[in-house]
Order: C-alpha cells, then sequence, then structure tokens
C-alpha cells in the first residue's frame, strides 16, 4: 500500500525492511539522521485480545507536524479527562493509545525529542515499520471533539470481509484482512489502470482508495458521519446533521436526529492555522437543500482549534497522569519533588527543583532547508566552512531576531522559552517578518516553559544539538554581530580549529576539530539607536568618543579582563590568551566540546562555568582582531532582578 499526504509532500511505500529500529519505554524511535524505514506487510500471529487503541498519522513538513500536536491535544483531552462537560466518558484507567506516525525526515527529527519530552502516560509511539491489527487512520487538519475509543469501537460492527470505514480523512483500517485480500498489489493495479484514462489523481490517496472501494464495494463500511464533519466549500450540511457545542446553543436551533459532532476536519485549502488568522473564517459552506446554513461552523471550528492550539502541554501531561498509581509511570519525569527536596538543602530547594524538571523540545518548529548546510540531519560530515550561531531568547526578545538575521547570513540555531501560545504566534511573526519569512536556515526550536526559572542552559544545549554543522557561535540574543564577521569566523576556523589528519590509506585527509576556540571580543552601548560601526576603525572611533564600551567594564571587570582589549586595538592576527576566573567571552568552538552545565538556572555563573570546563579541558582560548560584537541596550529581565535583590539568589 502507498500513502500521499497531498500538504506534507510525503510519499512512503510499503515494502519488506529489517528491524532497524530501537525501543525505549515509550516508544520505537529511528536513530536521527537514518533513512525512514519504509512499511511493510508483515508475518502476523492471531489478533491478540487487547483494548489499547492504535491511532496512525502521516505527517510531513514542519506545518504538518504543528497541526498533528493540536490533533494529539484534542484526542488526549477526551481520551483521558474526567467530568467533561456533554461528554460520556469511558473508563479508560487501563486502556493505552499506541500512535503509529508515517514520516518524513523532517517530521522524524521534530516528533520524536518532542514525545520523548512529552512523557505521557499510556502513550507510546512508533516510527515506522508497521504491524498493528486495526488503526485508526487520521488526516492532521482535525480536531477531536469526543473519546476516540468511541470510534474504535466500530471495529466490532466489521463483517468478515469490511476493511474500511468511509471517507480517507478518517478511517479504521483492518490491516489483517487488508493483508489477507493483498491490498498492496490490488492499489497498485487499480491506479495503473485507472491512470490510462485520467492521468493523474488530484485528491491523491482519496482517489485512488475509492477506485479500489468502486471495484471492491464489500470491503467498506460507512461510518456515522459526525466523526468526520467536513468544512470544505461543497460540503451539504443537510447530509450531515450535527450539534456542535456552543454554535448551536447560541442559535437556539436545533436539527431532528442530530448527532454531537466528533471529529471535526477542516479538508480546505485554507489550513487551520490560517484559519486562526481570520482567513475565510466566514465564507459560507454550500447547502443548496436546506435554510439552516452551516458557515458559522468554520468560525466555531477555529475558536475550538485554537483552545487545542494554546493549550498547556503540560496541562495534559498532568491530567493524563490524574487516576494512576505511585508506580514507575507516575514518575516518567524524573526525580519525585519528595526525594529531590530530601536530598536539598532547605534554602536551595526552588533550585534543587529546576533540576528535576523535563520539559518539552520541539524543535525544527518553522521549517529548515537542511540542504544549505552541507549535512543533512545529524550527520557526523558538517561543512567545514559554515559556523551556526546559537542563541536563546524569550517573547519578548524576538524582534532582537531581525537585526542579527540581517548582520548574520549564516545558518542560526534558536532555543525559544514559550508558551504554547507563543509558540502558535511565532508562527505568525516569523512569516510576517520581511527579513525572517526569507530565511530557510534558521532553525527555531521551543522549549515550552515549565518552573519558576530561566533555564537559560537548558537552552543553550538545545541550540548546539540541533545546531547542523560542527562548529557553533555562542551568543546571547541581545548582541549583535560586526559587518562580515560570518566570513570572518569561517576563514578563522578553517586556520586555527581545524586539523587535518592523513586517512592511511590514500593521499586525502579528514578534518578534526582541535581543542581551541575563538574568542570574539564584547562591546556594550547604552544609546538605544545607536549604528552599529562598519569596521574596526569606526569602533575605535566610537570608543573614544564614548559611545561604547567594555562589555560590562564597570559592573563586571572580571568577566572579559583577559580578552586584553589593549592589545586587540593594534593586533592584526589572533593571539592567545589565559583563563583567569569569572572570564566568561563569546566564543566560536565546536558543538561537541562539552556541554554547558544546565544546574545553572536564571542569572549569574551559567556562561562562566561553560568557559571554566573548556579550559579544564586544555582549550586554547583565540582572540580574534578583525570581529566584534556589541551589546545593545534593553529593559533588565526578571532574573536580573532577583540576582541584584536577593542575596540567597546571588
Amino acid at each position: 500500500m502507498a500513502v500521499t499526504e497531498m500538504d506534507g509532500g510525503v510519499v512512503l511505500e510499503y515494502k519488506n525492511n529489517p528491524n532497524e529500529n530501537f525501543d525505549s519505554d515509550r516508544g520505537t524511535i529511528i536513530p536521527i539522521g537514518h533513512p525512514v524505514p519504509a512499511i511493510s506487510p508483515l508475518e502476523y500471529s492471531p489478533k491478540p485480545a487487547t483494548t489499547d487503541v492504535e491511532i496512525s498519522l502521516l505527517i510531513g513538513g514542519s506545518r504538518s507536524t504543528r497541526q498533528a500536536v493540536t490533533l494529539l491535544k484534542s484526542i488526549f483531552y477526551y481520551f483521558n479527562w474526567k467530568n467533561v462537560e456533554g461528554v460520556n466518558t469511558r473508563s479508560v484507567q487501563s486502556k493505552r493509545l499506541f500512535l503509529h506516525l508515517v514520516v518524513d525526515d523532517l517530521a522524524l527529527t521534530s516528533m520524536g525529542p518532542l514525545l520523548d519530552s512529552w512523557d505521557l502516560p499510556r502513550v507510546q509511539y512508533s516510527f515506522y515499520r508497521f504491524t498493528p491489527y486495526e488503526v485508526v487512520n487520521l488526516d492532521v487538519d482535525l480536531i477531536s471533539t469526543a473519546d476516540i475509543g468511541e470510534l474504535w469501537d466500530y471495529f466490532n460492527t466489521f463483517t468478515s470481509h469490511e476493511g474500511f470505514g468511509f471517507n480517507t480523512g478518517v478511517m479504521l483500517l483492518d490491516l489483517a484482512k487488508m493483508r489477507d485480500e493483498n491490498w498492496s498489489e490490488l492499489w497498485q493495479q487499480t491506479a495503473k489502470e485507472n491512470l490510462r484514462n485520467l492521468y493523474y489523481a488530484p485528491l491523491a490517496d482519496q482517489d485512488v482508495i475509492n477506485a479500489v472501494l468502486a471495484e471492491k464495494p464489500r470491503f467498506v463500511k460507512k461510518l456515522p458521519c459526525e466523526w468526520n464533519l467536513q468544512l470544505n466549500s461543497r460540503a451539504e450540511s443537510s447530509r450531515c446533521p450535527v450539534l456542535w457545542d456552543s454554535f448551536h446553543v447560541s442559535s437556539g436551533r436545533r436539527l431532528n436526529s442530530a448527532q454531537p459532532a466528533k471529529l471535526i476536519h477542516c479538508n480546505t485549502p485554507v489550513k487551520p492555522e490560517e484559519l486562526a488568522l481570520g482567513w475565510s473564517i466566514n465564507k459560507r459552506i454550500y447547502d443548496h437543500q436546506n435554510e439552516y446554513q452551516v458557515h458559522p461552523l468554520r468560525a466555531e471550528f477555529t475558536r475550538k482549534y485554537q483552545f487545542f492550539r494554546h493549550l498547556d502541554g503540560q496541562v495534559v501531561r498532568q491530567k493524563m497522569q490524574e487516576g494512576l498509581d505511585n508506580s514507575k509511570e507516575m514518575n516518567v519525569t524524573g526525580q519525585s519533588t519528595s526525594s529531590v527536596l530530601n536530598q536539598s538543602s532547605r534554602d536551595c530547594a526552588e533550585f534543587d527543583l529546576e533540576l528535576a524538571i523535563k520539559r518539552r523540545v520541539h524543535p525544527f518548529y518553522l521549517h529548515y532547508d537542511f540542504s544549505l548546510d552541507s549535512n543533512y540531519s545529524y550527520s557526523d560530515k558538517a561543512s567545514e566552512q559554515q559556523i551556526t550561531l546559537v542563541s536563546q531568547l524569550t517573547f519578548d526578545r524576538l524582534d532582537r531576531l531581525e537585526n542579527i538575521a540581517r548582520s548574520w547570513e549564516g545558518p542560526i540555531s534558536l532555543a525559544l522559552y514559550l508558551t504554547d501560545r507563543e509558540a502558535s504566534l511565532l508562527v505568525e511573526y516569523v512569516e510576517g517578518s520581511q527579513t525572517l519569512c526569507k530565511r530557510r536556515n534558521i532553525g527555531y526550536h521551543v522549549v515550552y516553559i515549565d518552573g519558576l526559572f530561566y533555564p537559560i542552559n537548558e537552552l543553550r544545549n538545545v541550540g548546539m544539538r540541533f545546531a547542523q554543522t560542527e562548529f557553533v557561535f555562542l551568543l546571547d540574543i541581545d548582541f549583535l554581530p560586526s559587518e562580515g564577521i560570518y566570513g570572518s569566523l569561517q576563514q578563522r576556523v578553517l586556520r586555527h580549529l581545524l586539523q587535518f589528519v592523513p586517512t592511511g590509506t590514500s593521499d586525502q585527509v579528514i578534518s578534526i576539530p582541535r581543542p581551541a576556540c575563538l574568542v570574539v571580543p564584547a562591546f556594550e552601548t547604552f544609546i538605544a539607536q545607536f549604528e552599529l560601526p562598519k569596521s574596526k576603525t569606526e569602533l575605535e572611533g566610537a570608543w573614544k568618543r564614548g559611545d561604547i564600551t567594555q562589555f560590562r567594564h564597570k559592573i563586571w571587570t572580571a568577566g572579559h579582563l583577559a580578552t586584553n582589549y589593549t592589545r586587540w586595538l593594534t593586533a592584526n592576527e589572533t593571539y592567545e590568551v589565559t583563563w583567569s576566573a569569572d572570564y566568561e567571552p563569546y566564543v566560536v568552538v565546536s558543538r561537541h566540546a562539552v556541554s554547558f552545565d544546565q544546574r545553572f538556572v536564571g542569572f549569574g555563573w551559567n556562561k562562566a562555568s561553560f568557559i571554566m570546563a573548556l579550559d579544564a579541558l586544555g582549550y586554547q582560548f583565540l582572540v580574534i582582531p578583525e570581529a566584534f560584537i556589541i551589546h545593545m541596550p534593553h529593559p533588565p529581565g526578571i532574573e536580573v532582578f532577583r540576582y541584584r535583590n536577593n542575596p540567597l539568589y546571588k
């Protein structure tokens, strides 16, 4: 069987494949950088008795991944919630939910770390080899408004031949029967015969599946339409009279024999994220038989979609844990709170609790073109000449990003500390920015807010982890790089940070990182509309005028003292400096050198500990003569306020 998703541009074919996956407690994950295994009809034993629910999703690209997350939130919401108004909840304490995710490489790179860090109880997942007996197959442009287990129960009504639920946006697939009927050959034969006359399939998989069902009507079982309420402009409401939450309550209208809508399908050219921005909300859904017009359903869908899109995933996880015993599954996120408190001093308890938090991470939240880096995904064959600028920020610092993007043409890896709602606004911000919307080499990695303090070193590690080049430039978001800095750093990396080693088998050599880092001198200005110097000569003039000064020279002299700014002014070549206590320069270094110590949260000592670790590992500190960075003024954040006013924090 072949499956195609038009939105994501993914085409995967089922074929035999060895089991290259490795198992974890919650999911089967393909090593990142390996090709996604195809799906295969395999030998299977008799169907076991189980109450588990199996769901398959086809996900391709960043937008499809974001939509899938919103769909999953809605499924989790109704699958486990207690006392949801108007919902006949099920006893699901013994149930598990299995996600079978057919993905392209980008979706795998995003969904694997996200599901792993989400740590949802009773949820397991695979990316994939395909062996379930039955599965609910869903498009990602849906939201659930009912317990998905009710849809699963329709399998009990299938006859011996019926293998499909009706409509390809929502399908119940009895995979065992499909294998018995040799579906893999059947669909291909039917597609080839029909393409002789049709030339192409405008609706992709839907055309192929319906062509097969036209020849084999015994295969299909019609599902109630409330399990696929469609919102496209040609849908006729009279064919599916449903009730849907506040829309029908506010309108005061009721339809005879109407059932509650359970799966809402936004199968329109304008997808859910665009509807959320207000596009086409008021376009009427055609209905020539009934004066009861359903055009407000799109507005209702948008309201519901926004609710789940903005719903805190941490709340979803906590609610799913309700009712569980104090078992291993209850503590999947790490040490229990009581354990951490027992091991910590009372004064530092709040800081120690931060170590027990497992934050959700959604890497590559927006589209990223890996081919621009000359090393797809997590390959070790990183480009020798490319350097990724790594930084971290909160939503209120997004405006800084545009200026950095104008100064730095190379790849950027950003860890953004956001709420679920802010993450959705990030899409709108980037797509609306004339600077950022043109860039395809900026990786936006969302780390969802959880805890009391800003996890600055965890964010830096996320940025380094998902950088796609060997070398990274570690910079804070309030700095602006000097003009031409990217090209200068590329040349310096080749000259000072790489060593070339013969392979021993030919005249070829391989390059490996040297234990050294490049120090980029840091300055600051207190002028809000300061024009960045275009050269070292212009910077020297601004320094003499008092428009700029050494970064934190007066309040934290030790932080950059070792850089030796006096020598830098006259230097034409790199020069080595010696580490000293509290030294914390901004450096270019191999992303594999050492990780940031995540025990440091908030303000203070976070970067100094990283530089100290480099010195302990024997790294050289080489100051480059032609490039610089300038810190721009901004109001102090809450972490700086805490540091300055709380002696215990300091």
